[in-house]
């Protein structure tokens, strides 16, 4: 990919002083691409080819979970997009602003995104809170999807709460795990 010119990074690279210094298995696993500051993709889906991963790991096959999303959200994933290239490389690429031709703004209708991003150097209780604002600020839908879902009671409270005041709340978890 060098060759064809494409720039590529590291995230999070391992070498010794992060043995040290930091915790081994703090990764970046976002997964994203982003198309003309306009169109987002986003989920589970690893860039792998088949042929090379863990044939003879005996884990079956698995279901990705990709979303499209257009407009305001996909220039806040280019946002996040360009903070992780600025950590890594130093260099600052954000997204110019929306087209506001794109998606004009109309009196009377709100539109909420929300887009939770995680970074590992967050502390648990940062994480922890920011499930919970979510989960009380839905109006319309809050979907959570992750491989692992042990809730407090905090947030199953907040969670029930949401789906009682009429929100849509759908938890997207494996079949197996």
């Amino acid at each position: 990919m060098r060759n064809a010119g494409i720039e590529v990074v590291e995230a999070l690279k391992v070498n010794l002083m992060r043995v040290f210094l930091r915790r081994m298995d703090l990764r970046q696993h976002r997964k994203m691409i982003m198309i003309d500051n306009y169109i987002a993709y986003t989920g589970s889906m690893n860039m792998v080819d088949p042929r090379y991963f863990k044939q003879d790991a005996g884990v079956g096959q698995w279901i990705d979970l990709m979303a499209r999303m257009e407009g305001p959200i996909a220039t806040a994933m280019g946002i996040i997009y360009s903070c992780d290239w600025e950590i890594e490389t130093g260099k600052r690429i954000l997204p110019p602003p929306p087209d506001v031709n794109i998606m004009p703004f109309e009196t009377g209708q709100r539109s909420h995104h929300s887009h939770n991003c995680f970074w590992p150097r967050l502390s648990g209780r940062s994480h922890h809170q920011a499930l919970l604002t979510a989960a009380y600020s839905a109006r319309e839908y809050l979907i959570m999807t992750t491989p692992y879902f042990v809730p407090s009671d905090d947030l199953l409270h907040a969670i029930c709460t949401a789906a009682q005041r009429g929100v849509d709340v759908s938890i997207i978890l494996p079949r197996k795990k």
